[in-house]
């Protein structure tokens, strides 16, 4: 043991002793740099700087593995603080002039200039800077820089020629700070073709046709400048100068032609009624080549070949390769068709991946011009069997998912190789840096089964060896060089970090988060560099990753480029953030779709937007040029309805609001699209529209793509509560109801819905049927009845009757609602333990009973133009309606119940959170008839799941100050607020924080904020067969249930 404690000390020390080396050499290097400071040697500065830092780094490292923390944490100060140094002594480049030349290949361009400067704009002198070719066209033959001063003079200028190569094309040049990794600028030049010198023929000689006939291919000739460019705009004629005699019939397409931009003219040749040699002159004043022949064979016929069979040599399975032959026996082809087709055969063959070898022949018959086609070739060993030996916590079906050998297919080394590397990236993806795959092979000698060809090779037999090893974990992980985000708020969105196992695929993942919240605050230059890994002493990793913000940047010029159908003005006004302001993708994308929609509104509905970036690093400030690519506006020809194997395809159609030949409505092909989601007749967001080309070219087919999605809920059920005691109950709804469909009830766009519940001291039903579209037209009638019996403390009380619905469209998003609705309710068995206000209404102690009835009618509007129903994230809905109940339309009843729900809907910080929140007010009064007094159970009361959550069901009611019960009041005032977040992306599954806020006021149009109760929670949502599931749990803050919990379970939305 003492040996052993000897040698790890032993080890530190030399450890320590390596440290020390490091941290004197980064001194040395600092002095040094601010020796060369104070001589204003700013590149021998920041050179030095960056030796010291790479000191520190290795010092830090050496002082991590001693196991000095102190130490340690020192050296990647020091680290940190000369990397500042050096950047503070960046020598930053720009263009003053040259970018954007066009030049003749082989000349000299114009002055390549660029300005040196410090972070503050003055320009720095004595700095070499060098001119480097970065890209290219072709090889780049006798292009060359050649630079006009050695370095910047006092105004920081700097200049260098380029001679431009032979290849035509775009040329790249880098300007950079000699010896230093620093962004270097770009200059873009363009080299132009030469002049015209030489004509050749590029295709179309030493063609054969039948008499009289045109040639298959045009006579095409290219005029090339001394270095083989293609010159454009070069005049050529072509002439015929030799035919067989007697020949007549004979012509050319044209005689003139001019090379187009590859170089290339042509004409078409027709050939006369004698077979022979015809010769074809091209020409063109003073170039080589000038003039250049083609000779053409006429002939009466062209030979040809009869294939009369095939036959496939070398393989166990001829019936596939015979299957997918297009060389058909009993066919007879031309010759060079027939050679065409055998080079296509060969390629077939080949690409199937059996075989080795494959040839081709013809082996003629006993008839001249005719025989049979024979492909030999060398059949490739199939593969019997792949193991995978050594996995133990890796499953075997998990790695083979990634394997690109499967048993029975043809084996090559590779195939193995790629498999065996597959296998390897998969492991190490999984965590498993240091596993290790082998692949060893045998060959089988066992005989071929009874009834099958033995085969031309041995199968091979594959066996792979895995060892996994432990998964490598990430000790520590250091963010250098972030600024404006902490080291804590980028780990909190980054599943790679300390204790973890280190996947490269999760860093990725994390590189574009980190990236994309850099450019979401605009720091659109920011780069994340692959991370230094080293290791400590257990073997777990130290991930180093510096990360390179850039500046902020701001909007700048904004240009708009192709825009005809909205004005410039218009676009800019849809722009955000504004000019000046810093730079948000998120909303400055969501603007552009503005523009998309606005553009798309005028016809031109497969418009596209694209914005172009211009950085100025050194202000900080983006340019835009926003191209808008606004097409051809476009005409409805009709409308195709994919999917729908129940839903009738008129259900579909008419919620998109566009007639054939229409024009095109990009924003309406949007509106239809989201009012077939929000029917919930379709699965959650199967509903696809998109546009396929039309019989003209203005026209398109609007093409709709549905898939079913489940329409029926059946929920079962018992419960027990202390007011209801133990109660069962079935409920049935039907979305997208057909009554005349006895199979599956199932196309026809209604709605039925049917419940009762049964118990001990209640029961009731209800029926409810819709028809949203009455006669096809945006009218929607319904009825309702309903019936209810419950056992309260002291009483008694039914209520049973029922209504009539209708409603039609006002605009795209608004509706008017009228309901006539009639019911009976009879209070009975009073007692004196019924509460006084119900007391009061009966009469008791002279009655026990009393029957009511309740006839009424409600008028309302709705406004609604959220984007989804069941997770929106932005829109509002807007409810204004009133209840009007009065003699005159048949009950004992009189009141007026107006009430006005608004609720709103926005993104959150993440663009998939949402904030939504409502505000409701009612009052109901008895204004025409004070003689009659409004029954109690007409009143509001507040609490519960829908309402204030953390508070008991019907909880908040009119207290007297001592805190006595009054009873339910004449109006209320309820506010919700929520920030939901989704764990899912379909947003099947999520979770809400909330505020809920109310009260309820004995007076009619009542308003006070001195006593609201208010209440704060949480809560989770998932959707389910029977529905949108919520289960919360509210924290009481106030009288009747302060500081206490409680918890609620309910189905469906809240709002």
């Amino acid at each position: 043991m003492l040996f052993f404690a000897g040698n790890i000390a032993s080890a530190q020390s030399d450890l320590a002793s390596t440290a020390k080396l490091f941290e004197d050499a980064a001194v040395a290097r600092e002095e040094a740099a601010k020796i060369w400071e104070g001589m204003n040697e700013r590149v021998k500065a920041t050179e030095a700087w960056n030796e010291a830092a790479a000191s520190w780094e290795k010092a830090a490292r050496a002082w991590n593995a001693a196991q000095n923390k102190e130490r340690t944490d020192e050296a990647w100060r020091r680290f940190k603080q000369a990397l500042q140094r050096r950047d503070a002594f960046e020598i930053l480049l720009e263009v003053v002039s040259g970018n954007q030349q066009t030049v003749r290949v082989g000349r000299l361009s114009e002055p390549l200039t660029v300005r040196a400067t410090d972070r503050d704009s003055k320009p720095i002198a004595n700095v070499k800077v060098l001119f480097e070719i970065s890209s290219k066209p072709g090889s780049g033959e006798g292009m060359s820089i050649e630079p006009i001063t050695p370095v910047t003079d006092s105004n920081g200028i700097i200049s260098a020629r380029m001679k431009l190569g032979t290849t035509a094309g775009n040329y790249t040049i880098s300007a950079s700070v000699t010896d230093l990794s620093r962004q270097p600028v770009f200059f873009d030049l363009i080299a132009t073709a030469g002049n015209a010198a030489r004509l050749e023929i590029f295709s179309g000689n030493n063609q054969v046709m039948r008499v009289n006939q045109m040639a298959m291919a045009p006579l095409v000739a290219r005029v090339t400048d001394i270095y083989g460019n293609p010159v454009q705009g070069i005049s050529v004629q072509y002439r015929i100068v030799s035919e067989p005699d007697g020949a007549i019939g004979h012509s050319l397409s044209s005689e003139d032609a001019v090379t187009d931009a590859s170089g290339l003219c042509g004409v078409r040749f027709q050939s006369g009624n004698l077979g022979g040699s015809y010769i074809v002159l091209v020409e063109s004043e003073n170039l080589d080549g000038s003039p250049s022949k083609y000779e053409l064979m006429a002939r009466q016929t062209i030979p040809t070949f009869r294939i009369i069979g095939t036959r496939f040599e070398g393989s166990t399975d001829t019936i596939s390769l015979e299957y997918g032959s297009k060389i058909k026996s009993g066919e007879t082809y031309l010759l060079p068709d027939l050679g065409r087709l055998f080079r296509d055969e060969l390629k077939r063959i080949y690409a199937t991946g059996r075989f080795d070898d494959v040839y081709a022949s013809i082996e003629e018959g006993d008839i001249h011009g005719e025989g049979k086609a024979v492909f030999r070739m060398k059949e490739r060993p199939k593969v019997s069997s792949i193991k995978i030996v050594g996995l133990k916590k890796v499953k075997e079906n998990d790695i083979r998912g990634v394997m690109g050998l499967s048993e029975g297919a043809p084996f090559s080394v590779p195939a193995l190789e790629r498999t065996r590397g597959a296998m390897l990236r998969y492991l190490e993806n999984e965590g498993y840096l240091n596993a290790t795959v082998s692949a060893e092979t045998t060959v089988v000698t066992a005989p071929p089964k009874e009834g099958e060809p033995a085969p031309a090779l041995p199968p091979v037999a594959i066996t792979y060896k895995v060892v996994e090893k432990d998964k490598v974990k990430v000790a520590r992980m250091n963010l250098i060089g972030n600024k404006f985000f902490s080291d804590w708020s980028l780990n909190w969105h980054m599943k790679t970090g300390s204790g973890r196992v280190y996947k490269e695929s999760e860093f990725e993942e994390d590189r574009r988060k980190v990236i994309g919240r850099y450019v979401e605050r605009g720091y659109l230059s920011a780069v994340m560099d692959d991370p230094i890994i080293t290791k400590d002493n257990r073997g777990r990793l130290i991930l180093d990753i510096v990360i390179k913000e850039g500046p902020q940047y701001k909007i700048g010029d904004i240009t708009f480029v192709g825009n005809t159908a909205v004005s410039s003005d218009e676009l800019m006004s849809m722009l955000k953030p504004k000019k000046g302001a810093t730079f948000r993708a998120r909303k400055f994308f969501e603007s552009l779709e503005d523009m998309r929609v606005a553009t798309a509104r005028h016809g031109y509905a497969e418009c596209r937007v694209v914005p172009q970036e211009r950085l100025d690093q050194e202000k900080g400030i983006v340019d835009f040029v926003v191209r808008v690519e606004e097409g051809h506006i476009l005409y409805l020809e009709k409308i195709v309805v994919e999917g729908n194997t129940k839903t009738r395809e008129k259900i579909i159609t008419r919620e998109i609001r566009l007639r054939q030949g229409e024009v095109l409505n990009g924003e309406e092909i949007e509106r239809a699209r989201k009012r077939l989601e929000a029917l919930q007749f379709f699965e959650q967001g199967s509903v696809q529209m998109s546009l396929r080309e039309g019989s003209k070219p203005d026209q398109r087919v609007l093409a709709v793509k549905v898939a079913e999605g489940k329409t029926g809920q059946l929920q079962l059920g018992a419960g027990y509560s202390s007011v209801d005691k133990l109660v069962g109950f079935v409920s049935v709804t039907k979305r997208n109801f057909d009554p005349f469909d006895f199979w599956s009830f199932t196309g026809a766009g209604q709605e039925i819905s049917f419940s009762a519940e049964y118990g001990g001291t209640k029961n009731s039903f209800s029926l409810s049927w819709t028809e949203p579209y009455w006669r096809n037209k945006p009218i929607s009638i319904g009825f309702d009845a309903f019936n209810l019996y419950q056992e309260r403390e002291g009483f008694d009380w039914r209520r049973s009757g029922g209504g009539i619905r209708l409603s039609h469209q006002r605009g795209e998003y608004g509706r008017l609602s009228y309901a006539y609705r009639a019911e009976q309710v009879e209070i009975l068995n009073v007692t004196s333990y019924a509460p006084s206000d119900v007391q009061a209404e009966v009469g008791y102690p002279s009655r026990a009973s009393y029957t009511r009835t309740t006839t009424s009618l409600t008028t309302g509007y709705t406004h609604d133009n959220r984007d989804d129903v069941n997770f929106p994230l932005s829109g509002h809905f807007f409810e204004l309606q009133n209840q009007f109940a009065s003699k005159i339309l048949g009950g004992n009843v009189s009141f007026d119940r107006p009430s006005l729900t608004f609720s709103y809907f926005r993104q959150g910080l993440s663009k998939n959170h949402a904030i939504a929140g409502r505000i409701q007010y009612g009052t109901i009064s008895n204004f025409f008839e004070r003689n009659n007094p409004i029954p109690t159970a007409e009143k509001f009361y507040l609490g519960g799941a829908n309402s204030v959550r953390g508070y008991r069901e019907r909880s908040i009611q009119v207290y007297t100050q001592s805190g006595s019960l009054v009873g339910p009041g004449r109006t209320f005032m309820l506010g919700n607020l929520e920030y939901r977040i989704p764990f899912t992306d379909d947003k099947s599954f999520s979770m809400v924080f909330f505020y809920d806020v109310g009260d309820v006021y004995e007076g009619e149009w009542e308003f006070g904020l001195n006593d609201l109760k208010s209440a704060v929670g949480m809560g989770v949502r998932f959707n389910t067969p029977m529905g949108p599931i919520r289960l919360d749990y509210g924290y009481g803050l106030d009288f009747p249930n302060k500081n206490r919990g409680q918890f609620h379970f309910s189905i469906g939305q809240a709002f």
